[in-house]
């Protein structure tokens, strides 16, 4: 009887060994302690060390066009209206970006963002999803295809569902610079005379990095994307080929009103008057009433005697060829152009340039309009005011 008590409890111990640990049972053959067996095993590295805390998780992936400085381009816009490029960042699928009429085969949409930012995918809707008292959607063009590279390299070839209104994937990853998105493929609508590259909305997903700045919005441009870097902070020096000048234009306070002369043709009724060319070309002209950090303060096109001492212009302009040049900044009336081009400054061999120039209020009451043009004084832009007393 003793015999086969004893018999029992070694199979026992051996069964617990085996289950409890996962090795082998003892070499001795001998009975485990069961204390030992279940004492807990210390962590890797050594007792009194606190083990590794588990990687944190991924941080969603945000737009980065809301999320770092950046810049968007496009190949075109209807009626050359730099305000069709920001209606794909205002978060409404019922606004749309539409290309120049024709400019379908060869349309495009580019962007730039720091280098440290990393993108994940592209989000963008392959046309005007706009439905009300007609259907925008089906009357335009789609996007069928589109091709992504960047710095010039190709990453994807994607297809979009030209029956679909909703933001569609487009896998595609990469770090910051230079992006572009060529509409490869178009279905054309159902009104013929249509005849623009359409979309509602672009979203660039990913992380980030040092340069985020959240609540940023994408500085905008037509027919070519600046290539200057673009830094979260610094003075404007701090952007390597971004030349930053400051024009004090006509600061005369004066009531003399010029006399009428031959000028330039007529004033635009709304937003400034841009001329598109492929070589020096304005992509920004605002009227503000102050400029600040490189970015204009307040833009209005209404400003008054007894409340404004100044109008202040700020001008961005495209220099692809990189040739150095100048151009000329004036402001006149409206009702009597002038042919003083105005004060001429010197725009260097980078690919952008940004000045501002300001006029005193102590004028007539009347419109008056900031002008600049090239070195062939050559109208490359207008934009006018009101002033009121």
């Amino acid at each position: 009887m003793h015999a086969l008590i004893s018999l029992a409890v070694v199979l026992l111990a051996g069964g617990c060994s085996e289950q409890g640990s996962g090795g082998a049972a003892p070499a001795s053959g001998g009975v485990s302690d069961p204390v030992h067996a279940a004492a807990p095993t210390e962590p890797a590295g050594g007792a009194g060390q606190t083990p590794e805390p588990p990687a944190a998780p991924a941080a969603e992936p945000v737009d980065l066009l809301h999320s770092v400085p950046s810049a968007l381009a496009v190949s075109s816009a209807f009626r050359d209206d730099l305000e069709q490029v920001s209606r794909l960042f205002d978060g409404d699928l019922t606004t749309a970006w539409n290309s120049r009429t024709g400019d379908l085969s060869r349309a495009w949409i580019a962007f730039r963002l720091p280098a440290d930012a990393r993108v994940t995918s592209i989000q963008m809707t392959a046309g005007f999803t706009k439905n009300a008292d007609r259907d925008l959607f089906t009357g335009n063009h789609r996007v069928r295809r589109v091709r992504i590279t960047h710095e010039g390299e190709l990453v994807a070839e994607h297809a979009l569902d030209v029956e679909s209104r909703e933001l569609q994937d487009i896998p595609a990853t990469g770090a910051g610079g230079a992006w572009r998105i060529e509409l490869a493929d178009l279905v054309p609508g159902s009104h013929a005379n249509w005849r623009e590259a359409c979309v509602s909305e672009l979203r660039v997903m990913g992380e980030p990095g040092a340069s985020a700045r959240p609540g940023s919005v994408p500085s905008v441009h037509l027919s070519a994307l600046p290539g200057a870097a673009l830094a979260a902070d610094g003075p404007p020096g701090d952007r390597p080929e971004e030349q930053i000048d400051e024009v004090w234009a006509d600061d005369d306070d004066s009531d003399v009103q010029d006399p009428p002369v031959a000028g330039p043709g007529a004033d635009p009724t709304a937003g400034p008057q841009i001329a598109q060319g492929e070589g020096l070309h304005l992509a920004e002209l605002v009227l503000a009433e102050g400029v600040e950090s490189r970015r204009p303060v307040n833009p209005r096109t209404t400003f008054s005697k007894s409340s404004d001492s100044r109008v202040y212009c700020y001008v961005r302009v495209e220099n692809p060829e990189r040739i150095e040049t100048e151009i000329h900044i004036g402001w006149e009336s409206v009702e009597h152009p002038s042919d003083d081009p105005g004060r001429a400054t010197t725009v260097g061999a980078s690919p952008v340039y940004v000045t501002f120039a300001y006029t005193g209020t102590g004028r007539r009451v009347g419109r008056y309009r900031c002008v600049v043009r090239d070195a062939e004084l050559q109208v490359l832009g207008r934009v006018a005011y009101d002033l009121l007393d």
